[in-house]
């Protein structure tokens, strides 16, 4: 889809204008095409809502902590923040396996129909 966009914008771009907009037209499309190339790659906003879906637990186990809600309610100190912290260190790697999942290529289908 990009390289189809990139190829008619300069077609269109070498057809008939005068040479310095021509190579605005070029330049300017083939930024365009970079730009949403390394969105597509990188997924910003699945990254930032699923960083801002852990930090939002997190803080909510922090409260709940210093509240002292359930589910930190009973016990000691001591067993309290050791309840936390397992919470919070599997907040972490919820979080970094859904990294992982996001830097995996996706998987189509490879059979043809």
């Amino acid at each position: 889809m990009i390289l189809g966009s990139l190829g008619g914008t300069s077609v269109s771009a070498l057809a008939d204008t005068p040479a310095p907009l021509k190579y605005w037209a070029m330049g300017i499309t083939f930024a365009v095409a970079a730009a949403a190339g390394f969105a597509g790659y990188y997924k910003w906003r699945e990254r930032a809502f699923y960083l801002q879906q852990t930090a939002d637990e997190i803080e909510r186990h922090a409260t709940a902590f210093d509240l002292g809600i359930h589910p930190y309610d009973e016990g000691g100190e001591h067993s309290r923040l050791a309840k936390l912290a397992r919470e919070i260190e599997m907040l972490r790697v919820e979080q970094r396996k859904r990294e992982q999942q996001l830097d995996q290529p996706h998987e189509g289908n490879s059979e043809a129909v």
